[in-house]
């Protein structure tokens, strides 16, 4: 049931005033120093601190959130003292306004669930964790995260927040049987397709851009335009295009390698299916016919200016193409012909709240005031679709575009189950992407995607024994 009441006259007076009374100190209260940038709550009202249609209960609620931990993969984070303005801005509002103080635990990149599990069942897991596609479905099959409906059993309120449901679409891909575990989106960033315009107008090829306002933008067209545009000069090799991630070519023809039964009981293997088999044939031909350079390194080809398009998450894009000497612009990644379920690539993370957790409100909370704060720190209404370094990177029409593109990316399962995110290169990309034949590298690659497979199944059924749900 949505929570529809309007706050009171009373209360929303009190609430301006001691807005209006944060508003006016901007100071730092660990160094005493002013932040160097304006802040963005001097102007801002009730709704914008809180959102629209609270209860007094909810706002309560929000207003005293405690304490919680949550990994960081940034050193400078765990330590008060290396925070930037920015970062400390952000802390400040929502120790002010929601009464909540956050601990940092550092998490090196790249890990799943290994540290966690072990401070897990040492008591000393954090509160929070973004189910990243690392740690999922691996945390919902073990049940260290709570579902939505055992949230709202521990008396947990603001669950209808619309900072939480207004991303119900997207985080309803974080299921186990009929149970959904992510309230709200930790982080979102579809795949887009930017391109050297200056490359394709030298030499005169068609470009992406005008297959797009065709309508004719798609992975065919994609492949024609490697193919047109690839080439060795006197100037050196030309790509065509590169893929920050293989898994890409995947989700744009609607294949995966793993994915759920019908009711997300089961995890099934469906790396054979025909719309994955065409996926990988692109991605095969492109590295074979040299429309992709081998050797991992996309984002220095395009920056030097040899490689016409490259698909990169919106986000990852922005933070390193400020610099660029030459003229680019950004579509849609392509999709492939079997695509009937709209889903894209990109990245995506759920928010986790972790069953060990002593404050699973001061969670909830967080997730709200983190998307009330992108808003306000932006002045853009995107919540978590809208990141700061889009700043001074994509124009008003291009974030429209990126951020209407979010609520459809898909997720691709593999990742997050067993131990394929470290084994999968070796015995399958690798292979395929050096000209192995795809059914040869299926049938060596199937029995290890399996046995994994059958193993995620397994901690399943097993946690599941263990505390019924």
């Amino acid at each position: 049931m949505k929570v529809k009441r309007i706050l009171s006259a009373a209360l929303v007076l009190c609430l301006v005033a001691a807005l209006a009374l944060a508003a006016g100190c901007n100071t730092d209260s660990g160094s005493g120093t002013t932040s160097s940038k304006p802040n963005p709550t001097a102007s801002a009202s009730v709704q914008d601190i809180y959102g629209e249609g609270l209860s007094e209960d909810v706002i309560t609620a929000l207003q005293s959130s405690g304490t919680i931990t949550s990994y960081t993969m940034y050193q400078d984070q765990v330590n008060s003292s290396d925070w930037s303005d920015e970062f400390r801005q952000e802390m400040e509002f929502y120790k002010k306004y929601y009464g909540l103080t956050i601990k940092w635990k550092f998490q090196k990149y790249g890990d799943d669930l290994s540290k966690f599990l072990v401070d897990y069942s040492n008591g000393d897991a954090p509160d929070i964790i973004p189910l990243s596609y690392r740690r999922w479905p691996k945390a919902g099959n073990r049940q260290v995260v709570y579902n939505i409906d055992e949230l709202k059993e521990l008396g947990v309120v603001g669950l209808d927040h619309p900072e939480i449901t207004r991303y119900e679409d997207v985080a309803a891909r974080f299921r186990v049987n009929d149970k959904y575990y992510s309230p709200g989106i930790y982080y979102t960033t579809p795949a887009i397709c930017a391109v050297n315009v200056d490359l394709f107008d030298k030499l005169k090829v068609k470009s992406p851009i005008e297959y797009y306002k065709e309508g004719n933008w798609n992975l065919d067209t994609y492949m024609q335009c490697c193919k047109e545009l690839s080439r060795t000069d006197e100037s050196g090799k030309i790509y065509g295009g590169v893929w920050r991630d293989h898994t890409y070519y995947l989700v744009a023809n609607d294949a995966r390698l793993v994915r759920w039964n019908d009711d997300y009981s089961k995890l099934v293997l469906t790396m054979k299916e025909t719309r994955a088999i065409k996926s990988l044939e692109i991605f095969q031909n492109a590295f074979v016919n040299g429309y992709s350079p081998d050797d991992n390194g996309g984002a220095a080809y395009f920056k030097k200016g040899t490689i016409g398009m490259y698909i990169h998450d919106a986000n990852n894009y922005a933070q390193n193409c400020k610099d660029y000497t030459f003229k680019w612009d950004i579509i849609p990644a392509p999709l492939g012909a079997d695509n009937v379920s709209g889903e894209i690539p990109g990245e995506c993370s759920g928010n986790g709240v972790v069953t060990s957790t002593k404050n699973p409100q001061g969670c909830i909370n967080y997730f709200i005031a983190r998307s009330q704060w992108s808003s306000l720190y932006n002045n853009q209404p995107y919540g978590m679709y809208y990141v700061d370094s889009f700043k001074g990177v994509y124009n008003d029409e291009q974030v429209k575009m990126i951020c209407g593109l979010a609520d459809h990316i898909g997720l691709d399962l593999y990742w997050g189950v067993s131990n394929l995110s470290s084994t999968q290169f070796g015995v399958f990309w690798d292979p395929i992407k050096r000209g192995t034949g795809i059914k040869e590298v299926m049938d060596a690659a199937a029995p290890v995607f399996q046995q994994a497979i059958d193993e995620e199944n397994q901690a399943k059924a097993e946690s599941e024994k263990a505390n019924p749900r």
